[in-house]
């Protein structure tokens, strides 16, 4: 279980980033495949950016964050 890769292959575009690979996160019987081209805005943290950085260790989880929210359960593969 866990992430496909230790890091998240992205260009940045302006304050976001855009995925230049796919990324998954796998589960216990289901995976999240976030797609090629997948635009994020890194990690929200309501203003806390001075000790969370906003493109820093939590960026996957942010990415599959940001993949479900716009897709919803539709994102998930069981």
């Amino acid at each position: 279980m866990g992430f496909d890769k230790p890091y998240v292959a992205n260009n940045f575009y302006g304050d976001h980033i855009k995925l230049t690979e796919s990324l998954t996160y796998k589960g216990e019987g289901y995976s999240v495949r976030v797609p090629t081209g997948f635009i994020s805005d890194g990690t929200t943290n309501q203003g806390m950016h001075h000790i969370i950085r906003k493109f820093g260790p939590s960026l996957r989880a942010s990415v599959v964050h940001d993949y479900l929210t716009v897709k919803g359960s539709l994102g998930i593969t069981r």
